[in-house]
């Protein structure tokens, strides 16, 4: 269901588009998509349903995770051979909008199932009021959850894998093992520069006093020693915005470490470089 005065942004949700369907121990079926009306204006849509001797039921959400978002009950007739469903919205079950209930519009659904295992569901939808005044008409696609998700975390596993950002705090510790004989350490402010101050050592030599983070980023080559090789930052101030915060970047000859440290003032936290 969707408010027929709705003027919501067209949102780009590719991930919606690539979604896929789940089982739960209920043996309902999880579908999430879009709704495209006629003036191309997208709006998020999903579907929570399950099937019995051809009798579908179940909620619809629109407007997902959006102001106005809403969830409605849903019936429906599903047609095994001819790989059709047909549903309806027949009441509001919650909704986050402020507006008057009778200026909700009802979804009337057909879709066919499409691709390979009929993992999409594609079709048309026209909207009307509690009075039958038509709201709306479009094109609805949908696909099942359990591929989106599995989709979503090879996508993260991959980009975690790459760009996995580490958060160090006091008395925390990072051991790293490289084969290098050197490293390169870049440290500055990761958001607006706000005075924070640090003290940075390396193996006791002090190479940073009383030293200002800043958004220009400050490159150290540190030469490593057989051995364990440690790096202590400490904070020597909040700055004007508490905590201390200082984006360090460590680069060996085949890796990159992203480090955030968030300090307190006099604490410290240890990075240990472990050279082969």
């Amino acid at each position: 269901m969707f408010l027929s005065h709705l003027k919501s942004k067209i949102f780009l949700i590719i991930f919606l588009l690539f979604s896929s369907v789940c089982k739960s121990k209920n043996d309902s079926i999880n579908y999430i998509g879009t709704i495209v009306l006629e003036s191309n204006q997208i709006i998020s849509f999903s579907l929570k349903i399950k099937e019995k001797k051809g009798i579908v039921s179940g909620l619809s959400i629109t407007n997902i995770n959006q102001k106005d978002e809403t969830i409605s009950k849903i019936t429906g007739v599903y047609f095994k051979k001819e790989k059709k469903i047909q549903l309806i919205e027949t009441e509001i079950i919650s909704t986050k909008s402020e507006m008057p209930l009778n200026s909700f519009c009802y979804l009337n659904i057909n879709m066919n199932f499409k691709g390979i295992l009929n993992q999409r569901l594609e079709g048309t939808f026209t909207a009307k009021k509690i009075n039958g005044e038509e709201c709306a008409k479009g094109k609805i696609i949908m696909f099942k959850k359990e591929k989106i998700e599995k989709v979503k975390k090879k996508i993260e596993k991959k980009y975690n894998k790459k760009n996995k950002t580490i958060i160090l705090s006091s008395r925390d510790s990072l051991t790293i093992n490289t084969n290098s004989n050197d490293i390169i350490l870049n440290i500055y402010d990761p958001h607006k520069e706000d005075k924070d101050k640090i003290n940075l050592t390396f193996n006791g030599d002090t190479l940073l006093n009383n030293y200002e983070t800043v958004k220009k980023i400050k490159k150290i080559k540190l030469n490593l020693i057989k051995g364990t090789n440690i790096i202590k930052i400490c904070a020597i101030n909040y700055g004007d915005f508490p905590p201390n915060t200082s984006r360090i970047i460590l680069k060996d000859r085949t890796k990159k470490y992203d480090i955030i440290t968030q300090l307190n003032i006099d604490e410290e936290t240890l990075i240990k470089i472990i050279k082969k």
